[in-house]
């Protein structure tokens, strides 16, 4: 935010009258510390007694360059955000590719970790059969000979 003000007193590469616009911390210390400045306070303009005077020709050569001024900042300005606008996109892009291929990752550790669990259970399973102790001997007959 900008303050002017009116110098007072002379201040540097400023004589006494001149009109300057500050940040409002450096008005207020050159209005209330350095004590050469006060706030300007602008003359009243009415809008019925403002005349310009100058000839045809010669505004619409003002007008005319305003508007080809106009113009100019409108392209700039179009042009800026259409750089940034296409910044954006391509930082987009970059982002889908990266969601993609963390998606692919993901998918191939998704099968990995199905055929470790297949593996688990089938471990699971085999453990959970009760084991068969087979003997091939017969014990002997008791009280025979």
């Amino acid at each position: 935010m900008k303050k002017i003000v009116l110098f007072t007193a002379a201040f540097q590469t400023y004589s006494k009258g001149d009109v300057a616009g500050f940040d409002v911390d450096v008005a207020d210390d050159l209005i209330n510390k350095k004590n050469v400045a006060e706030e300007y306070e602008a003359p009243e303009i009415d809008p019925e007694t403002l005349t310009i005077k100058m000839d045809g020709a010669e505004a619409e050569a003002k007008i005319a360059a305003m508007v080809k001024e106009a113009e100019a900042d409108l392209q700039a300005k179009a042009k800026a955000r259409s750089d940034a606008l296409d910044a954006r996109e391509a930082a987009l892009n970059e982002r889908e590719k990266s969601i993609v291929k963390d998606e692919a990752e993901l998918d191939k550790y998704a099968g990995e970790l199905k055929a470790l669990k297949a593996d688990l259970e089938a471990r699971e399973a085999a453990l959970a059969e009760p084991t068969k102790e087979t003997t091939s001997a017969k014990p002997p007959k008791q009280g025979g000979k």
